[in-house]
């Protein structure tokens, strides 16, 4: 059996003797749009999604440049978002972000990564950000979610966005302990927790340099803040936050 032979009987064992389960529902549905991981029903939802307004500017979620006050108040002014996040598990995103936290699965980071990258490459564009100096990262998980599940979603992601995007990656961060977890708390709380929980990885060179700080989900951004002072502190140009979703409740507004 040629190489090619043996490729398309894996494609079809994979996709349909043993298809991967939609990260939007679980279906174990065969995958009919190869460059999405969801079923068809799930597919189209997500786009649907991405087109829901900002309840501060109005404008979809991916052109959208609202970002949490503790952020703008830093000043920070830019950051991209896919979509909103309700923290109540219902909505598409909600799952989606659940999924992330507890599967390991490529093709999810590959096609989030894909979509960030879109709307990443229009920001280079229009702020005319120098591509030779723009660093990828993230913020680092807790340990005792990495020791539950064997992975940091956010690494999966800003490594899986770095090979898209033909940037730079490098792990920037290291806990410097493990905090509690920031969904159980109050902003101020969050705040509290965040600070000092992080340290600059060893030979982490961020001088000069326009980083993008990648989470999954972001709240009141007190972890990325967190981050965000010791990028500066090391030079760091300007700190743009990437995220696949923001939560819109009212009260972390």
């Amino acid at each position: 059996m040629g190489s090619t032979h043996r490729s398309l009987f894996r494609s079809f064992f994979r996709d349909y003797l043993l298809p991967p389960p939609c990260p939007g529902c679980g279906a174990l549905t065969p995958i009919e749009n190869p460059d999405a991981p969801f079923c068809p029903e799930c597919y189209s939802m997500w786009q649907s999604e991405k087109l829901s307004p900002c309840s501060r500017c109005g404008l979809a979620m991916p052109d959208c440049r609202c970002l949490p006050r503790l952020l703008t108040d830093h000043g920070v002014r830019d950051g991209i978002c896919l979509a909103a996040y309700q923290t109540g598990g219902g909505t598409l995103p909600d799952r989606l972000i659940y999924y992330i936290k507890e599967n390991r699965d490529g093709r999810v980071f590959d096609f989030l990564a894909g979509e960030l990258s879109i709307h990443l490459h229009r920001l280079i564009r229009e702020a005319e950000i120098p591509g030779d100096r723009i660093l990828i990262t993230y913020l680092p998980r807790r340990r005792s979610a990495i020791r539950e599940y064997g992975f940091d979603q956010a690494q999966a992601l800003s490594q899986a966005l770095a090979r898209e995007m033909g940037y730079p990656f490098a792990c920037c961060f290291e806990r410097t302990r493990e905090g509690r977890e920031q969904k159980l708390l109050s902003a101020e709380e969050r705040v509290e927790n965040a600070r000092g929980g992080f340290r600059m990885a060893r030979n982490a060179d961020v001088s000069g340099r326009y980083v993008f700080l990648v989470d999954d989900v972001m709240t009141t951004g007190s972890s990325l803040y967190g981050c965000l002072s010791l990028l500066r502190a090391e030079g760091a140009e300007c700190v743009i936050p990437v995220v696949v979703a923001r939560t819109e409740n009212k009260k972390t507004k």
